[in-house]
């Protein structure tokens, strides 16, 4: 999966546009503009699963915590 994303170039990117309209796939003739489409449906969407799946997880007994759904922070000295 990485391997697919970092074939990825930044040029591959240049004709992408805010105002593109993405078909709903579970919307017959309903569309969206890309830039709502991402930030508000597919981003939240994205949270919406990973949270899920980490509470069930949580629920099952296996032993994560927040550090392990926030991720390492990139601390520097004072």
């Amino acid at each position: 999966m990485l391997s697919y994303l970092e074939g990825f170039t930044a040029t591959a990117f240049d004709k992408t546009k805010g105002d593109a309209i993405v078909k709903m796939p579970n919307r017959p003739g309903k569309g969206m503009k890309a830039d709502e489409y991402l930030w508000h449906r597919q981003i939240p969407n994205f949270y919406f699963h990973l949270t899920t799946a980490y509470d069930i997880l949580r629920a099952g007994g296996v032993d994560i915590g927040k550090t392990d759904f926030l991720g390492k922070y990139d601390m520097v000295d004072l």
